[in-house]
């Protein structure tokens, strides 16, 4: 299950920000504020200390201290969940977790 749930929320994140390999924090005014994003497997929102399986929680407070260009960037720090990119920038990008 836990498994499940972390491919669920890399979905959902890969959703949240479209699949346009543009930067995921702009500069300047011209950026995009994103609202919380909850995923659960039972597609319910449930307080992350009931889940009862593993979750991480990305904050924007850690996307702006980290100064991240990109999903891919985030994603490679998450325990459990390996990224691949073959090519640069915009190439084929493959997530799996353990």
């Amino acid at each position: 299950m836990g498994k499940r749930i972390s491919v669920i929320m890399v979905m959902a994140l890969f959703m949240a920000i479209g699949h346009d390999p543009a930067p995921l924090l702009a500069q300047g005014s011209g950026g995009v504020r994103l609202g919380e994003v909850v995923v659960t497997a039972t597609r319910t929102e449930v307080p992350l200390e009931e889940l009862g399986v593993s979750a991480t929680v990305i904050t924007s407070e850690e996307i702006s201290q980290r100064q991240v260009t990109d999903v891919l960037e985030l994603l490679r720090d998450v325990a459990g969940l390996t990224v691949v990119q073959s090519g640069s920038r915009g190439a084929l990008t493959e997530t799996y977790s353990r």
